[in-house]
């Protein structure tokens, strides 16, 4: 065989090494996300087995309304501890009508598998937790794009934004858990735990 085609050949099989690895730092969830994400990268979404795991969830949370700000404790393996879901119900209380509820423990879930994915130990800015039927009434009111039978009524939504961390960043992890409706505000970002959507 000739020096050229040897040389042919070679070149043929570096062309088709390079074309392998680039389309893998293009199409790879790992490189396609911010660079802000860090954690569980090798997959497009969280396995549920991660809800299985022996860890402690817990919360870093910021009540932008009332100024409240808390860690807090709400699980431990699969077993959520009652005196932190006691705890972030009373943070997440509506602050118009001064009432609580029990949220949803799988929107707390949902909201620390968010936090996962980033490098950014800040508390979790909440701008709006539980709604009475009445406050909903009263903000769908004023703004429009409130949805007259909204999640937060059922304390199965938060709106919030992570100081640090773009909310694109956000809305991107958020879709990809696939654990409820996701929607992308300019000042924040809701979640909730009724079924999988979003919106922009």
């Amino acid at each position: 065989m000739k020096k050229t085609e040897i040389f042919r050949i070679l070149k043929v099989i570096w062309i088709g090494l390079y074309v392998s690895v680039a389309s893998f730092f293009v199409t790879s969830p790992i490189y396609s996300l911010s660079p802000d994400l860090i954690k569980y990268h090798q997959q497009s979404s969280m396995s549920s087995d991660l809800l299985d795991q022996e860890e402690v969830r817990t919360l870093k949370i910021y009540v932008v309304s009332t100024g409240s700000k808390a860690i807090v404790t709400f699980k431990r393996g699969s077993q959520y501890n009652q005196e932190g879901l006691s705890q972030l119900n009373r943070l997440l209380y509506d602050w118009h009508s001064k009432q609580s509820i029990d949220m949803d423990p799988q929107l707390f879930d949902f909201l620390w598998e968010i936090q996962q994915y980033f490098s950014v130990p800040e508390y979790i800015y909440i701008l709006s937790g539980y709604r009475t039927q009445e406050t909903n009434k009263m903000l769908s009111r004023r703004n429009r794009k409130i949805a007259r039978k909204s999640q937060h009524v059922l304390g199965k939504a938060v709106d919030f934004y992570i100081p640090g961390v773009s909310l694109r960043s956000l809305y991107k992890i958020a879709i990809r858990l696939k654990r409820g409706g996701v929607g992308y505000y300019s000042k924040f970002l809701h979640i909730d735990v009724g079924r999988v959507r979003s919106w922009t």
